[in-house]
């Protein structure tokens, strides 16, 4: 920004000298759209910097608590699994002193 001014500037008085008035025109021109474009960075970068930022940690601390839910979930269904496998062998265990006492006969 500072070197576009420094060099409109120089241009402006190197017009002013020579007094050419397509030049000078011209010079208005680039003067008045230099402006536009710095009014309109400068409100750009207002706007970025107003822009707020999202925080992630709200939604991280929602997936963790899923997430321990989801093991507590994981560990009951484990332990459930336990009890039906031991629920299982006693079940086999007294099914073959059954077989055991009562042999099923061939004719």
């Amino acid at each position: 920004m500072l070197l576009s001014s420094i060099g409109l500037s120089l241009l402006l008085t190197s017009c002013e000298e020579k007094e050419d008035p397509v030049l000078k025109e011209e010079l208005a021109k680039q003067e008045i759209e230099i402006t536009t474009k710095e009014v309109k960075l400068m409100n750009l970068r207002r706007d970025v910097e107003e822009q707020r930022v999202d925080d992630p940690s709200e939604e991280l601390a929602e997936l963790e608590l899923k997430f321990e839910d989801l093991k507590a979930e994981v560990e009951v269904a484990r332990e459930d699994v336990r009890t039906l496998n031991a629920d299982k062998e006693k079940v086999e265990k007294s099914f073959k002193e059954y077989q055991r006492k009562y042999p099923i006969r061939e004719k």
